[in-house]
C-alpha cells in the first residue's frame, strides 16, 4: 500500500471526479485513458480503450520488472478524500472474484505473468470497467501486486477481500486521454 498511497498523493489534485466525467454516458462515444505505472522495480504502462459506453473496455497493459515466470495480480483501487490509496474499487459491494466471475468486485482484473525475462503483458475485454460515468475507473489507481491473485479461490477470508495478492509493486494513476 506504500506505493499505492504514495502514487495517489502526487495525482489527488488532478482527478477529481467532477473534472473527468465525460459525456461518453449520454452520447455514447469512445473514450481513451492510460495509466504509467511505476515502483521501485516494476514499470509500465496500462491502455484503455471503451468505443461506447455500452461496450466493454479493451484493457492492455505491458510491464518489465515483474518476478520471471511468476503471476502478480493486477487490480484497480479507490482513492480516499484525502488522496490515500483504499481498496479494490468496489461500488456494488460484492466479494472479491476473477474478472470472468459473476461475483466480483469492477477493480478485480485477474494476473500479468512475467516471462523469463521479467516482461509481462495481459490483454482484456471487460464489461464491467467504464470510463465515464457514476462507476468510471478514471482518477484510480491501477495496481501491480506482488503475489499472484487468487481469483476469490483462496480457502480462507482474505481471498474474497483481496485474493492475497499482497502489496502493490507498481502503481499509477488512470487518466483520460481522449
Amino acid at each position: 500500500m506504500a506505493v499505492l498511497t504514495r502514487i495517489a498523493a502526487g495525482f489527488t489534485f488532478l482527478f477529481t471526479s467532477s473534472t473527468l466525467k465525460s459525456s461518453n454516458e449520454r452520447a455514447n462515444t469512445e473514450v481513451k485513458a492510460k495509466a504509467s505505472l511505476s515502483g521501485n522495480l516494476v514499470s509500465g504502462e496500462a491502455e484503455f480503450f471503451q468505443p461506447r459506453y455500452t461496450l466493454n473496455t479493451e484493457i492492455k497493459i505491458k510491464a518489465t520488472g515483474l518476478n520471471p515466470n511468476k503471476s502478480h495480480g493486477l487490480q484497480i483501487h479507490e482513492l480516499t478524500k484525502d488522496g490515500q490509496a483504499a481498496e479494490i474499487f468496489n461500488p456494488f459491494a460484492r466479494k472479491h472474484g476473477g474478472p470472468w466471475s459473476t461475483e466480483r468486485k469492477v477493480g478485480d482484473i485477474g494476473n500479468i505473468k512475467g516471462d523469463e525475462k521479467g516482461e509481462g503483458a495481459y490483454t482484456i475485454s471487460d464489461p464491467y470497467i467504464k470510463l465515464s460515468g457514476k462507476f468510471s475507473v478514471i482518477g484510480k489507481i491501477i495496481a501491480i501486486h506482488e503475489n499472484p491473485d487468487d481469483l476469490g479461490y483462496g480457502r480462507n477470508d482474505e481471498s474474497l477481500v483481496d485474493g492475497q495478492a499482497g502489496k502493490a509493486i507498481s502503481a499509477g494513476a488512470i487518466s483520460q486521454i481522449s
